[in-house]
């Protein structure tokens, strides 16, 4: 029992103060949003990004998906994708493109605050999910079949109304973020306490050798993938701050999970529309195994240039006029 007491004791004073972080991004960007799309702006948007998905065999519509899933959630891109009549292959590459690139705003300052640059985080999120939507172009046959019937949308709601509804949806997900980030600090907390997280890791090796990650990731990794990264921003940031993982590790394991994170909840929502589930996590894990080996490389060969410049000696003066 007093393991139980000191777990609780221990999780809720840090769970409270990420879950307030957190909810001092998401529910600004929610209202910021929600006034985007009443005003027509994300419209706007999608009608600017419309050429680049018109390069992947998308149609224009498209573009409205995936702008709303960039600035909101995977939620609300199914939402719009379900008022459009989407072939099974458009679908497909437009599930893809939301899995890798959704909630960016919030999601980027996670990774920001647990150890690795925001704007290459941004970058390799947009970037990757074109890069995988050109590929799955490439890759799937068109049937022209539509997946589902397309719902009508209804005419816009007035605005004193929709603040009514959005305040509703910004309550119940802040006691929803509050709850699940405690439970889930918690829950860390008596792993620790009774050793199981000790045998989780280790029985995760083997994936983590595989992904290119070191053993301290396991539970981190297994944390982002179960509840994603949101919810499972506590436990990250405190591994972070707490110096638990290596900050060379937490950037690797932030460019993995920039590619592949909730592979449970998120890969069923469009699985249970029709997707294929290999089309859904292959890629992703793929892509994620890339990112991480490629950033492996690349600080290779930077940390290289710059040992071999410390290494030159730096010219005489009287050399320099000889031009040698």
């Amino acid at each position: 029992m007093s393991r139980l007491a000191n777990s609780f004791k221990e999780a809720w004073r840090p769970a409270l103060r990420s879950a307030w972080w957190i909810i001092k991004i998401t529910i600004p960007v929610s209202l910021g949003v929600t006034l985007l799309q009443y005003f027509g702006v994300i419209q706007e948007i999608a009608a600017v990004m419309e050429p680049a998905f018109k390069m992947i065999g998308l149609r224009g519509e498209a573009a409205l998906v995936l702008a709303t899933s960039f600035l909101i959630n995977i939620y609300s891109a199914i939402a719009v994708m379900q008022t459009i009549p989407f072939t099974g292959k458009e679908v497909t590459i437009l599930a893809l493109m939301c899995l890798i690139a959704h909630n960016l705003i919030v999601e980027t300052a996670i990774q920001k605050k647990t150890g690795s640059s925001g704007v290459r985080m941004l970058l390799l999120r947009v970037i990757g999910s074109f890069f995988a939507g050109a590929i799955l172009n490439l890759l799937i046959r068109e049937d022209g079949m539509t997946l589902y019937k397309a719902i009508p949308t209804s005419s816009a709601m007035p605005l004193q109304e929709l603040m009514m509804q959005w305040a509703d949806g910004a309550f119940f997900l802040t006691i929803r973020l509050v709850v699940i980030i405690t439970g889930l600090n918690f829950l860390q907390k008596i792993l620790e306490a009774y050793g199981i997280l000790d045998r989780i890791s280790r029985g995760l090796n083997p994936i983590m050798r595989l992904f290119g990650l070191k053993p301290q990731s396991a539970m981190l990794w297994l944390v982002a993938n179960v509840v994603g990264l949101t919810y499972g921003a506590a436990i990250l940031i405190e591994y972070n701050e707490n110096h638990r993982i290596d900050p060379e590790d937490a950037d690797r394991l932030n460019h993995h999970l920039a590619f592949s994170h909730s592979l449970l909840e998120d890969t069923l929502l469009f699985a249970m529309m029709g997707v294929a589930i290999f089309w859904l996590t292959v890629p992703r894990l793929i892509l994620a195994i890339l990112a991480v080996r490629g950033g492996v490389f690349l600080s290779a060969q930077i940390s290289r240039m710059r040992f071999r410049k410390k290494e030159t000696p730096p010219c005489s003066s009287a050399e320099n006029r000889l031009g040698l």
